[in-house]
């Protein structure tokens, strides 16, 4: 793995990882899986729009997942450990931005790709994030300390020395080179942020300030009591644990030497959920091979020999066998066609609004008001939970007209509103549009249509989807009433 990584760019070496070492490398494992793939994936981009579009994702994602090992390597490890559940959180977002964008890039793939791709959308799934005690500890330390010195009871300076020599034993700054390094990183971070973020300046400082005053006594101390570790020990340490983790995973079910060869599908390599029979007489996962013959491909993938028809017919002795050997072992089998069923879905939901709002963009609606013809609407709102805030300011008391009134007053205005405040007027707009009817109401506005647009445009630029949403069905309501 160690070969694999330095050969993808912007992944740095797991010795220059100085805090949270065991997630990163767990991390730098995934990482250089995805980069290694996406060469081949760029290559079988389908050349549509979302498909760009879910490989611009993907390659954020993987920037994102780099940007995260880079930190780690290059920060102070006092920061790094006081920061410690914030590291923890990006990992596990970034793992399911990986994943998901995986998930939706094995739909427009050939199918030898996304059997891979499937693999690891898989195996990021059952990623494993967690701090290391001792980082944990440091973390604790560190934050009590910083709490217990910006309080009214600040705590003595012995305090203050035990807790700094505890972070710095339980994160090994325990040399003078080790103290140097860490004075310099602390540094480097200061003059990266500049004068942009005060609070975390004002923790570099305060942790700089703690080593220039204590590093240098509290350091001969640990040289004295010969508890100083060499890094050899340390990455012995390190890989010994991710070796013991590596050979636990190679023992696991789904590893071939306890997993049966005839229990894998030939394609994927996986555990098969619905085999079938092909005319070559080869078995296969049915989602795999149905992929495979909807691809063009009219050969058996592992003969590689012609196929007289394409018709599959369910191996149910086979399926039999391999439901008797999960149940001994406690495994469950996983659906393949249901792993694509979600990656679609994901899909379509993160860019149908986005298509939608970007479609909608361009119309120009030409709409006769002096013609207009709307029925008359029912005389009462209906009363939900879900509606906003115009149907509670009406069973307060307040006429329909006068919360017409004001909210065309606000609508006049909606660009020098706050974005919330925008998105609960036009909320008000849609639930009026398509609860009760009332597009003539609003549509005597001025500019009404062209309001809309705009925040619809806006809610674009930003990528609030929420917000998009809320545009998209206003205008459909709109369209709605003028049909």
């Amino acid at each position: 793995m160690g070969s694999d990584a330095a050969s993808v760019a912007g992944i740095p070496s797991p010795r220059d990882i100085k805090v949270h070492r065991l997630m990163c490398m767990e991390l730098i494992k995934f990482v250089t899986r995805v980069a290694m793939l996406l060469p081949a994936i760029e290559e079988a981009r389908p050349g549509s729009n979302p498909g760009i579009q879910v490989l611009c994702q993907l390659t954020r994602a993987l920037d994102k997942a780099k940007g995260i090992l880079q930190h780690c390597s290059e920060s102070s490890k006092l920061y790094l450990a006081l920061t410690g559940n914030v590291i923890l959180s990006r990992c596990n977002k970034s793992i399911k931005l990986l994943e998901q964008s995986l998930s939706c890039v094995q739909n427009m793939v050939p199918v030898m790709l996304a059997t891979q791709i499937s693999q690891l959308v898989a195996d990021l799934g059952a990623g494993i994030f967690s701090l290391d005690p001792s980082e944990e500890e440091a973390r604790k330390v560190l934050s009590k300390l910083l709490h217990q010195c910006t309080s009214t009871t600040h705590s003595g300076e012995e305090h203050v020395l035990e807790a700094i020599q505890i972070a710095m034993r339980s994160l090994r700054i325990t040399s003078p080179k080790d103290l140097l390094i860490e004075k310099r990183s602390i540094k480097k971070q200061l003059e990266k942020i500049g004068e942009g973020d005060p609070p975390k300046r004002k923790i570099l400082l305060f942790f700089l300030s703690l080593l220039n005053k204590n590093g240098k006594s509290i350091v001969a101390e640990h040289t004295e009591n010969g508890s100083l570790q060499h890094e050899d020990s340390l990455e012995y340490e390190v890989e010994s644990r991710l070796k013991c983790n590596h050979n636990d995973a190679q023992r696991d079910i789904f590893n071939g030497s306890r997993l049966p060869d005839e229990f894998k599908c030939p394609l994927s390599s996986r555990l098969m959920y619905d085999p079938v029979v092909i005319a070559s007489g080869q078995t296969y996962e049915r989602f795999w091979i149905e992929k495979w013959f909807a691809q063009g491909n009219d050969t058996c993938p592992k003969t590689k020999r012609k196929l007289v028809h394409l018709s599959s017919t369910p191996n149910n002795s086979m399926k039999d066998l391999i439901s008797r050997w999960t149940a001994a072992h406690g495994v469950s089998v996983v659906d393949p066609s249901v792993q694509a069923t979600v990656g679609h879905s994901w899909e379509s939901s993160s860019t149908s609004i986005a298509s939608l709002s970007s479609s909608m963009m361009d119309l120009s609606i030409n709409i006769d008001f002096s013609n207009l013809s709307l029925g008359t609407s029912d005389a009462s709102f209906t009363s939900h939970a879900s509606h906003s805030k115009i149907s509670n300011d009406f069973h307060k008391g307040q006429s329909r007209e006068s919360i017409h009134e004001m909210e065309l007053e606000r609508l006049t205005r909606l660009s020098s509103l706050s974005w919330e405040s925008q998105c609960n007027l036009v909320g008000n707009i849609r639930n009026m549009l398509t609860q009760n009817g009332e597009a003539s109401n609003w549509m005597s506005s001025d500019n009404f249509i062209q309001k809309l647009f705009r925040f619809l445009k806006d809610a674009h630029k930003c990528d609030d989807q929420d917000a998009q949403l809320l545009g998209c069905q206003s205008l459909l309501a709109v369209l709605d009433e003028c049909g």
